[in-house]
């Protein structure tokens, strides 16, 4: 033959259509569901498709050419053959996974428990520290605090009201007035007293120089007679005149300066009380101004209580959830679990089909061919002489002429 070598298989592998192709000369490999549709695969893909290996399937032949059949191969190989037609392995890590997820979701469940109890710890301090009586002592506080400030206003404001009677008023314009009044009347009773030294001085004079037999009528000293008589009567005219005048300008003067200290008195008194009411007015602002400060204060612990509150109900927000995830968790724990032992019973219970059919194929066999008294028997796990179990895929053989089985 000159041509390529090729083989094709057409089948079904659990209810689907498969078709295989080989090809030596050149060497190709082809899979599909049919041959129109088949591509080029490698020897993974199709071994993964049979679940038969080269090697296991050499092994499986009941006259091996070049490679020892599988029941001349020692317990373990023939496991690991045995392992890879069954499938068992995958079973083996289906078990493996689910454990592994079931140490993830206990490690999970684990953390999440001790996130609970943290959230129960800060759930249970939160509802312990309550501030609404802390807030509402502040608040009594700060009622008695704009009690007081009213009252302080309350009293400054009729202090004030009691020095604005008191007050008279004071018109600086009639001190000033009376100021000038004194002022012309001490002018005039300069002036007068001048005039008046002036007049005594000249009726000593005439007195001195005109001494005669004539008495003065007046001062009753003796003076000529004439108009020397006449002049010194006039001047003593003029001092009793001036005297007079001296007498009126002293009283006026007195009146004036009595007028002017009365009313210094009063501008003293006017000034003690504006300056009084100044500095209640300035402690009415002080006040005022204290009282606008309590009433822009606020409660410090109302934004405390805000947050603890919102605290409070995040945490038990929190914990809500973290108990049904726990809940779940704890579900999925117990069906995680169960798989672990599901996935290890499918194994055994395949292991235990397959051994059974296995004897009934391979003893039927051993009848066909004409060994009737001859019994064969294959087994996973075989006790040795000294009780211990030895894992395997064991061979034993039983004779018509040795009642016990020979391990093969």
């Amino acid at each position: 033959h000159t041509g390529p070598c090729w083989v094709s298989v057409a089948q079904e592998i659990d209810g689907q259509p498969s078709w295989l192709y080989r090809s030596w000369g050149p060497n190709a490999l082809k899979l599909g569901t049919c041959e129109e549709d088949a591509i080029l695969v490698d020897q993974e893909k199709v071994d993964a498709l049979i679940r038969l290996t080269p090697e296991a399937f050499l092994t499986s032949l009941l006259f091996a050419q070049t490679t020892p059949s599988f029941i001349d191969l020692r317990s373990t190989d023939r496991m690991e053959i045995y392992s890879s037609v069954m499938g068992l392995d995958q079973w083996e890590n289906y078990a493996s996974s689910a454990l592994d997820a079931s140490n993830n979701l206990e490690a999970a469940a684990e953390e999440a428990n001790l996130k609970i109890s943290r959230l129960d710890g800060e759930i249970q301090t939160l509802q312990a520290t309550d501030l609404r009586p802390a807030a509402a002592a502040w608040d009594r506080e700060q009622k008695t605090r704009l009690k007081l400030a009213d009252e302080r206003i309350g009293e400054v404001q009729k202090r004030i009201k009691i020095l604005e009677k008191k007050d008279p008023r004071f018109d600086d314009a009639k001190l000033r007035q009376a100021q000038d009044q004194t002022r012309e009347a001490q002018r005039q009773l300069t002036e007068i007293n001048t005039l008046l030294n002036v007049a005594q001085r000249i009726a000593t004079e005439t007195k001195r120089n005109n001494i005669g037999q004539k008495k003065c009528p007046t001062c009753g000293n003796l003076l000529k007679a004439g108009a020397q008589l006449l002049r010194h009567q006039h001047v003593h005219e003029s001092v009793a005149s001036l005297q007079t005048r001296l007498k009126k300008a002293e009283d006026a003067n007195s009146a004036a300066s009595d007028v002017c200290k009365g009313l210094e008195v009063s501008q003293g008194l006017a000034r003690r009380i504006q300056a009084e009411i100044s500095q209640e007015k300035a402690t009415l602002r002080a006040e005022t101004d204290r009282k606008s400060d309590l009433e822009g204060e606020k409660n410090p612990h109302t934004a405390a209580i805000q947050a603890n509150t919102k605290r409070l109900i995040a945490a038990q927000a929190q914990l809500k959830a973290l108990k049904v995830d726990t809940e779940e968790t704890a579900q999925l724990i117990a069906a995680t679990r169960f798989w672990v032992k599901g996935f290890k019973d499918i194994r055994l219970a395949l292991i235990e089909e397959s051994l059974q059919q296995l004897n009934v194929e391979a003893n039927d066999c051993l009848f066909q061919l004409g060994l009737q008294d001859w019994k064969i028997t294959f087994a996973i796990e075989q006790e040795g002489k000294s009780g211990n179990i030895k894992r395997g895929f064991h061979c034993s053989v039983c004779s018509p002429d040795s009642p016990e089985d020979v391990p093969w």
